[in-house]
């Protein structure tokens, strides 16, 4: 996905390892001796030289390509369930605890979504989802998995994924960061005061992506109301492209 979006760049993959309780990384076919390093940075060291203020970010509303191909390929499997809007839905992270769960929406105010007659729900969560996805079944919510793929580690097959959605509406992971990267229409559910918007009412990261921010973090109800209410008008535009 990187080489395909970054083609002058050379990419390399990561692979952690734990040793002895310390944390290393190597980067498989890299050779050093071969090609040494002059500088290196993480990605983020970049933000303050290049981006220090919102109105320093383009109006630029992809940077991740897809494998056309493949979202040829989901365009078709999502036609195949019917006419109504497809929608990719995922409600948590992979990495859980008393603290994180606090930014995340509890499943539970999902249903004013669920129990939508007039959309499609499709199924992005990646982990360990059976519980959710059980007990929205056994009220008769139908959420639909993708067949074919990993959530978590197919990254280049869910982006493309993610394209041939409708919509693609979570949280602020790596398959919402995925989806606003590459264009796709994504709605994120952010935390209150989230340091990435910069202040702002949007992503200026994510220029086609739309945030939706609670007051606070007991405020999942009336965020959920208004991802209601902006699915409707979506259904209900002229032209959803």
């Amino acid at each position: 996905l990187f080489a395909r979006s970054f083609p002058t760049a050379r990419i390399y993959a990561h692979r952690t390892r734990r040793e002895d309780g310390r944390i290393s990384r190597t980067f498989d076919g890299f050779d050093e001796g071969q090609t040494p390093i002059d500088y290196w940075a993480l990605m983020a060291d970049f933000c303050a030289t290049y981006r220090p203020t919102p109105a320093d970010f383009p109006e630029h509303n992809a940077y991740l390509k897809p494998d056309q191909a493949r979202v040829q390929h989901w365009k078709e499997w999502l036609n195949s369930l019917g006419d109504k809007p497809k929608v990719g839905i995922l409600w948590k992270s992979l990495k859980t605890d008393i603290i994180r769960e606090r930014y995340y929406s509890p499943f539970d105010v999902w249903e004013i979504l669920l129990k939508r007659g007039d959309i499609t729900l499709i199924n992005l969560q990646y982990g360990d989802a059976r519980t959710e996805l059980e007990t929205a079944a056994a009220y008769g919510f139908q959420i639909i998995t993708p067949p074919g793929i990993d959530l978590k580690d197919d990254l280049d097959d869910l982006c493309a994924l993610t394209c041939a959605l409708d919509v693609t509406l979570g949280p602020a992971n790596a398959t919402t960061n995925i989806s606003a990267a590459a264009g796709a229409r994504t709605w994120i559910i952010t935390s209150p005061q989230n340091w990435v918007q910069m202040g702002q009412p949007h992503y200026p990261w994510y220029p086609a992506a739309t945030a939706f921010m609670p007051r606070d973090l007991t405020s999942w109800d009336e965020v959920m109301s208004r991802i209601d209410a902006a699915l409707t008008a979506l259904i209900n535009a002229p032209c959803r492209d």
